[in-house]
Order: C-alpha cells, then structure tokens, then sequence
C-alpha cells in the first residue's frame, strides 16, 4: 500500500501546476515529436515509426485535456499570460502537411490520430454537457 501512495505522490508532482509548465512540456513534446516525424520519408519508415508518434501524439492530447482543464480553473491567470510562440507548433504542422504529401502515409497519420481526436471531441462534448462528462 505504501508503494502505491508513493506512485500516486510521484505522478502528481510531475504534472504542470502553472501556465508556463503546460507550454513548457507541450514544447517539449511537440519537439519531440518533430525530431521523430522528419525521419519519415516514406510509408514503411511510417509504419516502423507509427506506435511512437502514436504515444506521442496522445501525451499532447492529454496534456491539452489537461492545460484546457487547468485554464478553466485559472482564467485569471490564463488571461494575463497570452503566450504567442507557436514556434513548435507552426514545425508541427509543417511536418504533419509533409507526411501528408507521402503517398500512403495519409492514411497512416490518419489512424495514428483517430484515438486523440476522439479523446478530443469526448473532453470538448463535456465541456458543452457537463452533467455527462466522464473527464470532472
């Protein structure tokens, strides 16, 4: 039992507690990420590589979850700090478009993200309905 208050202690020390925490880690993940995705240049790298941008692509969407909840929590400090540094995110998009244009591998990006665009679009439908909401 120790053991398990101790894991619980842990995990909850690693999650953001501030604005800059959540834009830190989310920069760091969507490096992350851009370093793994310039390395595909064809479909059968992609499908080698696909569970890791998987992984990937789900610890942002948690982390959005995440960074959304903690914001609706904090509005007050959210609306002083407006970061615009899209920097990793505009190198994400360029990747994303750039694996687009591999053929075959549309269809791969497509099934990797189909999990978190759904983990996605359950948070945003309870947020609309909070008295369904599986994520408060």
């Amino acid at each position: 039992m120790p053991i398990y208050f101790f894991l619980l202690l842990l995990l909850l020390a690693c999650q953001p507690n501030s604005l800059d925490d959540f834009q830190s880690e989310g920069a760091s993940l969507a490096k992350s990420l851009v370093v793994d995705l310039r390395q595909i240049d064809s479909k059968e790298i992609f499908i080698e590589t696909g569970p890791k941008v998987k992984r990937k692509i789900q610890k942002l969407t948690e982390l959005m979850i995440l960074a959304a909840k903690y914001q609706s929590k904090h509005l007050a400090d959210t609306l002083v700090k407006e970061n615009s540094d899209h920097y990793y995110s505009d190198l994400l998009l360029e990747e994303f478009k750039r694996i687009y244009a591999i053929q075959g591998c549309k269809e791969i990006m497509e099934g990797l993200q189909r999990d978190s665009l759904h983990q996605l679009d359950a948070y945003l439908k309870s947020v609309q309905d909070p008295l369904n909401s599986p994520y408060e």
